[in-house]
């Protein structure tokens, strides 16, 4: 009878995804350039290859809701960015739609219809999403959106190991149920954004940011699941300036590994364009339980509400055990075409330690730097970037979990944690609408000995550790990741942003000698809105 059961959930379900899907194929596309931008990296990509020449746009700060009507396209032909900013949606527009005064709703689906194949044990994996995108606006002041959709999808064995001790889904949080071996789970996300006047906006939702220059971020990314926001911006001139109050939640390792208990953070962000080619970052992050170090409720410390200050003064002030994060970054343009970038996240130190170059476990850091091109041996639309990343033992951890750098058992920054270096290598290129893409990416990181921790696991207390100096980057049992992956998307219909797209990528996982290989071959159509790498 439980078997039936599952049958009629796991048909029920295809059954709503196909119907999206044929909504999908079915619905009409509208002229409007007031966009709900979904970021994943091709319109990344192309959007700052449109803009790499201006000086107020800032490549650091990558929303996933990303709205802005004065969006410039340099280019003459009719690109991606041009044909996507044709609203792929029914819309309804109400009365008195002048250019000050636009009010209208709009609805599109969300479909995903991907299949995999492994040939090293010859295994099948499906991708099925199925969902709803609404947005809307109210004059220049207020827009609102809602993604909400369903999925089912399977994993190769190193991912589901890693689902299946955890329950979290890499990306998107806990799974509600396993059917005939595909995890179902269920993600919303969504906005209301206020913008009283021209130069600051207010915004309350649900979802995820990435800031900085890079393929990876040091300092917040888009590798764990949504959550819970309120955000404000102040855009004036070249400078961007954001407070964002985040409730994240987590496994607190003093209490077990079992349920989820809140927390929260507190983040500023500046970017600054100083001139036409040199932009700089800075950026700092309370990471706060809603306990106290004897368990009882602390709730949140209205001392974080002051949107302009240095946290870690606050923080001694305050007599808390918070962590405390700080980091800097930038760009650095070559011509119109060309940028280097970097960041730095500081996470502790002690400056005679340095000097004396001795592993104290307490130096915990982190280095980015790279280099990216949007005319790549001066042939154009070719994209090339290379990237470097390292991260000392121990950064983004605390004594006790309920106060790293994480949410929902992920990182929130690099998905590798602590502890690692790695080198990545695209190249990107289109002809029209086909987009072609490869990428390497090279990893080499230690995992823990036994009982003891030796900082790359973020959600085990530096308390663990073995050794109070002696600590440096790869300490621990050997791992080396390799991938790379060939990739190509053809936009079938613009005004409903749907793609066709096939990839075939290679992982080999090095553990203390042996090596553990998996060959992906991939087919699916899908509207491009996520942003899924599991390339560790």
């Amino acid at each position: 009878m439980k078997i039936i059961k599952e049958k009629i959930r796991n048909l029920k379900m295809k059954k709503i995804i196909f119907v999206l899907f044929l909504l999908n194929l079915n619905i009409s596309g509208f002229s409007q350039i007031h966009k709900n931008y979904h970021l994943n990296s091709l319109d990344w990509y192309i959007l700052q290859k449109e803009n790499i020449a201006d000086t107020n746009f800032h490549f650091s700060v990558i929303d996933y809701n990303f709205i802005d009507k004065k969006v410039t396209f340099h280019s003459k032909k009719n690109i991606y960015l041009q044909k996507l900013y044709k609203f792929p949606s029914l819309i309804y527009y109400f009365k008195d739609n002048t250019d000050s005064n636009l009010k209208f709703i709009s609805a599109s689906p969300i479909s995903n219809i991907s299949f995999s194949y492994n040939k090293k044990n010859n295994e099948f994996y499906s991708d099925l999403k199925g969902g709803l995108s609404v947005f809307g606006q109210y004059s220049d002041k207020i827009k609102f959106n809602i993604d909400a959709f369903v999925s089912q999808k399977s994993f190769p064995d190193y991912i589901e190991k890693q689902i299946d001790s955890s329950g979290i889904i890499p990306h998107y949080g806990k799974f509600s149920e396993v059917i005939n071996g595909n995890y179902a789970y269920f993600s919303p996300t969504g906005f209301l954004l206020y913008t009283p006047a021209k130069y600051i906006n207010f915004e309350i939702g649900r979802d995820k940011t990435f800031w900085g220059h890079g393929e990876r971020s040091l300092l917040l990314s888009d590798n764990s699941n949504a959550y819970p926001y309120f955000k404000s911006t102040v855009n004036i001139w070249r400078v961007k300036y954001i407070y964002m109050i985040s409730k994240l939640k987590d496994f607190d390792s003093d209490l077990g590994f079992d349920i989820l208990q809140n927390k929260y953070s507190v983040q500023h962000y500046l970017s600054i364009n100083l001139t036409k080619w040199l932009n700089f970052d800075f950026f700092e992050a309370v990471i706060a339980s809603t306990k106290d170090a004897l368990g009882a409720n602390r709730g949140f410390d209205v001392n974080y509400l002051n949107p302009v200050i240095f946290f870690r003064p606050v923080e001694f002030s305050i007599g808390t055990s918070d962590n405390v994060l700080m980091g800097f970054g930038g760009s650095l343009k070559l011509g119109t075409y060309h940028q280097f970038y970097g960041q730095f996240i500081l996470d502790e130190f002690i400056l005679s330690h340095i000097k004396a170059r001795d592993g104290w476990w307490g130096n915990k850091n982190g280095l980015q730097a790279g280099f990216k091109s949007f005319k790549a041996f001066f042939i154009p639309d070719l994209y090339a970037q290379i990237e470097i990343n390292y991260v000392r033992p121990f950064t983004y951890s605390h004594y006790n979990s309920i106060r790293n750098w994480g949410n929902n058992y992920q990182p929130m920054a690099h998905p590798l944690g602590a502890n690692f270096k790695e080198l990545i290598g695209i190249l990107r290129y289109n002809f029209d609408d086909l987009y072609l893409s490869s990428k390497v990416v090279y990893a080499n990181y230690g995992t823990d000995i036994d009982t003891l921790s030796v900082g790359q696991n973020i959600y085990r207390s530096y308390a663990d550790r073995s050794k109070e100096t002696g600590n440096f980057i790869g300490q621990g049992l050997s791992n080396k990741n390799l991938y790379g992956e060939l990739k190509a998307s053809y936009l079938l219909i613009y005004s409903w942003n749907l793609f066709l797209e096939s990839s075939v990528s290679f992982r080999q996982h090095t553990f203390n000698s042996v090596k553990n290989n998996d060959l992906l071959f991939t087919l699916g159509i899908k509207t491009l809105l996520f942003n899924e790498n599991y390339e560790y």
